[in-house]
């Protein structure tokens, strides 16, 4: 349906619940805190240009801006009012919501200062002052005719404070004639008693100009339908980063957490590069596994029933080799004491990586028909602080990979920070790609995958840690 609208040019408008956070906590994996399990609802809509709006107001809001061309409109507002204070709070809540209040040219302001009284301000936001409007009320819509013929102008909002009864009228019909003529769309928010302007706001309406009775739901709207991505967003990609809601109880009977070791064949298969380690089940045997790769080494609990290893003391990391077997017994010790329930598969002993950026990698199935999402963000154990994430429908390849991590605030560090060496983006974005195309062979059985952290190098990369949640069958 949306895509047959698209193709006819026209924009849904859809009403949409949110998500409660009740389940973050309980979520498997950082990526299932940290991304909204509407994510991909939220993404298909933006993919196709679909508004999302969570209640009835801004749906009526959005619905009456769209009959006007304020669609076509940039960000650049000139702002016009009756009231100095009333323009003020227009200018800031613009700024708030992400549009630019115009700097007008020297021409236009000589032109308005030309027709305004003295004590009048031609500075965007211009202030006309309610003793101009009261004297000449017909002469208004020249000067927002002036203002949004400046070059540095998008659109206009209109802001009257008390106008009304018959100037109300005539000022209304200034407007309508003025704005026949101007390239900007108008928009006016009527702050006066509806019953004492009915007839304005009837003759505003009918010149197809919009009329709110408050500036930020004028401004929200304009905003949505204004700013350059409403209509001009990416179609094949799209990311944006959201840290909200979380996940289902990976406990439940339903699901099965599969552990780093049990699902790392999965990263050979696809290609993911991963340090070497060995599964052990005793001192002794970690002592021999050792003896066999290169240390220093870090040591992981495995258990399906501990998803966050760190938090049962289940991790050890930069352990020597004659230290292995000593660490492995005091962290079994550990994990037995701070979680008894836990079914403990071993320990993973696993040679050390070398410094690089930390990323997480996360794919989380689609629900509802739906298709799946993959989230990159600047990993480690503090992702979920941090929030640094961003999302958009998987699969994608290594280009659209590469795409999402330039969204990150922490892309800087890969792309070489204040003269750091650069770190292997293109391999980082293959291994990305591999992750979605591996989420994609596992189907409707997987719930959740994800890597954290996925450590990239100056050169090649490698998955450090691995969580895989699947439909029990």
């Amino acid at each position: 349906m949306c895509a047959t609208a698209e193709a006819l040019g026209k924009q849904v408008i859809a009403l949409h619940a949110g998500v409660s956070a009740s389940g973050r906590q309980a979520a498997a994996s950082h990526t299932g805190a940290l991304v909204n399990e509407l994510r991909s609802f939220e993404l298909v809509s933006e993919r196709h240009g679909v508004l999302l709006v969570d209640d009835l107001q801004p749906m009526i809001d959005l619905a009456l801006a769209r009959r006007s061309r304020v669609h076509t409109a940039g960000r650049r507002t000139g702002i016009i009012t009756t009231s100095g204070g009333a323009g003020s709070i227009a200018a800031d809540t613009c700024e708030r919501y992400g549009l630019v209040v115009a700097t007008l040219d020297g021409v236009t302001r000589e032109r308005l200062d030309a027709l305004l009284p003295a004590f009048a301000s031609s500075t965007n936001p211009v202030d006309v002052t309610a003793q101009f409007v009261t004297a000449s009320p017909d002469r208004f819509g020249e000067l927002c005719a002036l203002l949004a013929a400046d070059e540095s102008v998008d659109q206009l909002l209109i802001v009257l404070t008390g106008v009304v009864g018959e100037t109300s009228e005539r000022l209304a019909r200034s407007v309508v004639e003025a704005s026949a003529g101007v390239g900007a769309p108008v928009t006016m928010v009527y702050l006066a008693a509806p019953d004492r302007t009915v007839g304005a706001r009837a003759i505003l309406r009918d010149g197809r100009i919009n009329v709110y009775d408050g500036i930020g739901a004028a401004i929200q709207a304009i905003t949505t339908l204004a700013v350059p991505g409403a209509e001009d967003r990416p179609r094949v990609d799209p990311h944006l980063g959201d840290a909200t809601d979380g996940a289902s109880d990976p406990t439940a009977d339903a699901h099965v957490l599969l552990t780093e070791h049990e699902a790392a064949a999965w990263l050979d298969t696809f290609g993911v590069p991963r340090p070497a380690g060995r599964l052990v089940r005793t001192a002794t045997e970690a002592a021999a596994a050792a003896t066999a790769m290169a240390g220093p080494f870090v040591l992981k609990v495995q258990s399906p029933d501990l998803a966050h290893k760190t938090e049962a003391g289940g991790v050890r990391i930069g352990v020597a080799g004659v230290d292995v077997a000593a660490a492995c017994d005091e962290l079994l010790t550990t994990v037995a004491r701070r979680a008894p329930q836990a079914r403990v598969q071993g320990v993973l002993v696993q040679e050390q990586v070398g410094p690089g950026v930390e990323l997480l990698v996360g794919v989380q199935a689609g629900r509802g028909g739906y298709p799946a999402t993959v989230t990159v963000g600047i990993g480690g154990t503090a992702v979920e602080i941090d929030g640094d994430v961003a999302t958009g429908l998987a699969p994608v390849d290594a280009g659209g990979a590469e795409a999402l991590l330039r969204r990150l605030r922490g892309w800087p560090l890969l792309d070489g920070h204040r003269g750091t060496a650069r770190a292997d983006v293109r391999s980082a974005a293959e291994a990305i790609a591999a992750l979605t195309a591996l989420a994609e062979h596992l189907g409707e059985g997987l719930i959740e995958l994800e890597v954290n952290p996925l450590v990239v190098h100056t050169s090649g990369v490698q998955a450090v840690d691995l969580v895989v949640r699947l439909h029990r069958q």
